[in-house]
C-alpha cells in the first residue's frame, strides 16, 4: 500500500491504495489493464471515503494513474 497526495477540485486529498501494472496479452491470456485500487481517502485528518460517491472515487483513481504512473 502506498500513499499519494492528489489535488482534486481545489482540495488536497491523501489517498492510500495499491497499483497493479498492466499485463500483456498472450495466446492463452487476455491480459489486463493497469488499475489503482483505493483503500482509504483522507482530507486532513478526517477519513472521507464513505462520503464520496463511486464516480468521484473513479475520478480520483484515474487522476492518480495519470499523475503518478503515466
Amino acid at each position: 500500500m502506498r500513499e499519494y497526495d492528489i489535488t482534486w477540485k481545489g482540495l488536497v486529498f491523501t489517498v492510500q491504495g495499491e497499483y497493479e501494472a498492466a499485463e500483456e496479452r498472450t495466446y492463452d491470456y487476455p491480459g489486463s489493464s493497469e488499475v489503482f485500487e483505493i483503500w482509504s481517502i483522507h482530507l486532513g485528518d478526517a477519513c472521507v471515503d464513505f462520503m464520496l460517491n463511486d464516480e468521484t472515487v473513479k475520478e480520483l483513481e484515474e487522476e492518480i494513474l495519470n499523475t503518478y504512473y503515466r
